[in-house]
């Protein structure tokens, strides 16, 4: 708690601040759990002064009163579910990519997270008429790929405007972002990582974003593959889905299972499967 100032109250003089501190009155927090009987005593001071200085100091720093059912409300407007337009992953998410939430995708190199995240944002971007910012932090992004896939859904309009609201930001991928720290003092990259971690958590519930991460895998000391980026990471998203490969199926398409890990909403261990294929990632039907 903040100490007794005198720029808190013109009658807070330091002559006053003295005086309390010798009656082991240092802080607002102080002040305020004695009655205005005893501070009348303990600062020397006129009742109406000692009720003038708690006025201010319960006016700037007590909590504002919210009524909980206005925050569910602001909550549930604010709110928005954003597709993937894959129907197996939306329906393993329980709709979609949800805003103020981090989602994060986790796989070997390959697998198809920098894909996903493409026609992601290619679906919100076109069908939700969204914003996107595409952070590509390793140079993967393939421009012809996105044609291809655009091409593929006979999209005619080359010349759209940048659309007017942000709603989904995609890293791709973390770890090349953060490993570099992480290799050298142990401390400081921990520190960074947090650091990052709690920008994008305040980055998605202030501005009621949905954020998109992609993250490697690492094998165990029992030699199990988990997400990179150690255990403080594993606590930051919200929902985490892994991606496996599958073998190919008969038409020479690339199969992938998604496994939800963590998630507040859906039971972990939900599945989806979809295909790869030249005009996109479809759901898969056996």
């Amino acid at each position: 708690m903040s100490l007794l100032k005198p720029r808190l109250s013109p009658v807070l003089t330091q002559d006053v601040i003295d005086t309390l501190r010798k009656q082991g009155v240092r802080t607002v927090l102080d002040f305020l759990e004695h009655n205005a009987e005893e501070m009348v005593k303990k600062a020397g001071m006129s009742y109406k002064d000692v009720l003038a200085i708690r006025h201010v100091l319960l006016a700037q720093y007590s909590a504002v009163p919210v009524n909980g059912a206005d925050m569910y409300e602001d909550a549930l407007n604010s709110m928005a579910i954003l597709p993937t337009g894959v129907k197996s992953l939306d329906t393993m998410l329980d709709g979609g990519l949800y805003t103020s939430e981090v989602t994060e995708l986790v796989g070997p190199a390959g697998v198809g997270k920098s894909q996903l995240c493409m026609y992601t944002s290619l679906n919100i971007s076109r069908n939700l008429k969204q914003n996107i910012m595409y952070i590509d932090s390793t140079g993967d992004f393939c421009i012809q790929r996105l044609q291809d896939i655009l091409y593929s859904d006979q999209v005619e309009d080359e010349t759209n405007a940048f659309y007017q609201h942000l709603k989904l930001v995609i890293v791709d991928s973390l770890p090349a972002v953060v490993l570099p720290v992480l290799g050298g003092a142990q401390t400081d990259g921990h520190g960074y990582l947090m650091h990052l971690a709690r920008m994008m958590k305040t980055l998605a519930v202030d501005f009621n974003l949905a954020l998109m991460t992609t993250n490697n895998v690492v094998q165990g000391e029992a030699g199990e593959t988990k997400p990179a980026l150690g255990r403080a990471w594993s606590h930051i998203p919200n929902t985490r889905v892994e991606i496996k490969k599958q073998d190919i199926t008969p038409d020479g398409e690339n199969r992938r299972t998604a496994v939800l890990t963590k998630c507040s909403r859906q039971p972990t261990g939900l599945t989806a499967e979809f295909t790869i294929t030249p005009s996109g990632i479809e759901t898969y039907h056996s």
